[in-house]
């Protein structure tokens, strides 16, 4: 009996091995799209065009050989329906599958926002190759250009796009596809995604787009972004020029209150940041005394303070766009308030701000609290 089962557990071990064998042939690199990027742009006759970018795999192939491949990525684009069907014309046009668990950033272009982008999300939850935490974007002009932009024969461009995007300080904001997603189905709170364009020498901002539901229909100027930032308590680095000072934001904390007063809902918006003195343009020395410092920090906190209340007057009161959440903190707190003045909500209510600073490096110095 023992060797009887020894015989059917070797045999069940050869055959899978076999049946590995049989599929190694379609999991080699040379036979996969490894998708870095993908641009979305409107087609023609109410369909898509999917615009990718994807490694060059002659590179890992064809590693002995004596010539070199032009560059890096290569790119291909199809149009469709639907993401799905897009692609698998990439796979009939290439015989190649794409893999797109490598993807870095989808682009969407404005053109295609402003009619609606929430079918086209669909994919990103059903499919579970997509990757759901992918740095998101609007295009000021086609998607495809940025996809397809030259940035040198050793760069990858999707990579330094979503490189530049997480290095960017609080300049612009950073979206993923599930916030997207969530901010579309959660209805109380309008998504920000940031708009690029292909420079020169690499990818330029150039403002922000919010989002009514599915649709784009509002685009800001990039300065939003930071008071966007603040507010939403995202950021967590970057450089602040106050007067003729440039600082670098080492931390930042922002608390909200929600409260009902006088009939309306208040909110009060409380930012503390500690800061780095990083350039003194008419301080040759580099050193400052006791008023010094707290001149700079009064400039600071004035600063952001303008920045937030910029934000908050392009975005709520000019364009009754709720992109800070402020409507679901309402319907948590105060939920029958909520359903009984829903539409006049953000338009009555108060908003106080206060922001507090903390010089705590000048330069090779530390202050001593």
């Amino acid at each position: 009996m023992k060797k009887l089962t020894a015989c059917v557990c070797v045999l069940a071990l050869l055959v899978s091995l076999c049946g590995c064998s049989a599929k190694t042939d379609k999991l080699e690199i040379k036979h996969r799209l490894i998708v870095q990027g993908m641009g979305i742009d409107k087609g023609e006759t109410g369909k898509i065009r999917l615009s990718v970018q994807t490694l060059n795999t002659d590179v890992a192939t064809n590693a002995s050989s004596n010539t070199t491949p032009e560059k890096l990525v290569r790119c291909y684009t199809a149009e469709g329906a639907t993401l799905a069907e897009c692609t698998e014309k990439l796979t009939l046009m290439t015989g190649k599958t794409p893999m797109l668990s490598q993807n870095r950033i989808v682009i969407f272009s404005s053109e295609l926002a402003r009619e609606g982008i929430g079918s086209l999300l669909d994919s990103f939850v059903r499919n579970n190759e997509n990757r759901f935490n992918v740095c998101a974007a609007l295009s000021k002009g086609n998607a495809q250009d940025i996809i397809e932009a030259d940035f040198g024969d050793n760069v990858i461009g999707a990579r330094l796009t979503q490189q530049t995007l997480e290095n960017a300080g609080f300049e612009t904001v950073k979206t993923k596809i599930y916030d997207i997603t969530n901010c579309i189905l959660d209805g109380k709170k309008s998504a920000v995604l940031p708009i690029l364009a292909a420079g020169e020498n690499g990818i330029i901002y150039d403002g922000v787009g919010v989002f009514r539901g599915d649709r784009l229909f509002l685009t800001l100027a990039g300065e939003a972004a930071r008071g966007i930032n603040l507010i939403n308590n995202t950021v967590q680095s970057g450089m602040l020029n106050a007067g003729n000072v440039s600082l670098n934001i080492l931390k930042s904390r922002t608390a909200i209150k929600t409260a009902l007063a006088h009939g309306a809902p208040s909110f009060e918006i409380k930012v503390e940041a500690s800061l780095a003195v990083n350039e003194i343009a008419e301080d040759i020395n580099g050193t400052l005394n006791t008023e010094g410092i707290v001149n700079i920090r009064e400039l600071c906190e004035s600063t952001l303070k303008s920045y937030i209340q910029n934000a908050l007057t392009q975005c709520i009161i000019e364009g009754k766009a709720d992109t800070f959440g402020f409507s679901r903190r309402v319907w948590r707190s105060f939920p029958d308030y909520y359903r009984n003045n829903e539409n006049e909500l953000l338009k009555n209510a108060d908003y106080s701000i206060e922001v507090k600073v903390k010089i705590v490096r000048t330069g090779d110095s530390v202050i001593k609290r």
